[in-house]
């Protein structure tokens, strides 16, 4: 399965608290909750956050952030070898290699 990671400014008028996924929260709310669940995302520093999105999913997620006003950029694609995402979040590692700064991405599972 192809998961995509996505970087995502919310507008002010979006609705997002730190207790639910912002992104179940708009997928709920526009009726594609039969695609729940997914990573849970990660907000980095700027307060934007980080998703990871199956390939299934993907169109319906760019219609819904358009429809919502956000502003998304797509980081990177790649194979997931699990298409089990329950308890799982997406992890963002930033490190210096050979004098360049480099984001890792991935999806852990939580522990239980």
């Amino acid at each position: 399965m192809q998961i995509s990671y996505y970087r995502i400014k919310f507008p002010s008028t979006c609705p997002t608290n730190k207790f639910e996924c912002p992104i179940e929260y708009i997928l709920k709310k526009y009726g594609l909750d039969n695609h729940l669940p997914i990573p849970r995302t990660n907000t980095d520093s700027n307060g934007e956050t980080i998703a990871a999105i199956p390939s299934e999913l993907e169109i319906d997620f760019r219609q819904v952030m358009d429809e919502e006003d956000c502003v998304i950029c797509l980081i990177k694609t790649e194979e997931y070898n699990n298409s089990d995402f329950e308890n799982t979040s997406v992890y963002e590692v930033n490190e210096k290699i050979n004098g360049e700064n480099v984001t890792k991405l991935s999806i852990f599972k939580q522990l239980s």
